[in-house]
């Protein structure tokens, strides 16, 4: 299941479950660099969502703050 943020934030329901960010910035071209994903993106447990943004729990513990200006997708991982 996934979500456009620019058009709804993710349900209340998907916090404390796995959710892959992608970011709206294209990753910028590298030379010799072919194929792969043309945006950046991180994966994590989904601790907050609100009209700013969502916060990440990463695998090594970290919080993270992404607003929703930075926000391309939200997709739910489980």
């Amino acid at each position: 299941m996934e979500v456009a943020v620019a058009e709804a934030r993710p349900p209340q329901e998907w916090i404390g479950r796995e959710a892959n960010v992608v970011f709206q910035g294209r990753k910028p071209d590298r030379p010799g660099r072919a194929g792969g994903p043309a945006f950046d993106s991180n994966s994590g447990k989904l601790a907050d969502v609100n009209d700013l943004g969502v916060t990440l729990e990463l695998a090594d513990g970290t919080m993270t703050f992404i607003p929703c200006t930075a926000i391309r997708r939200v997709t739910l991982l489980r």
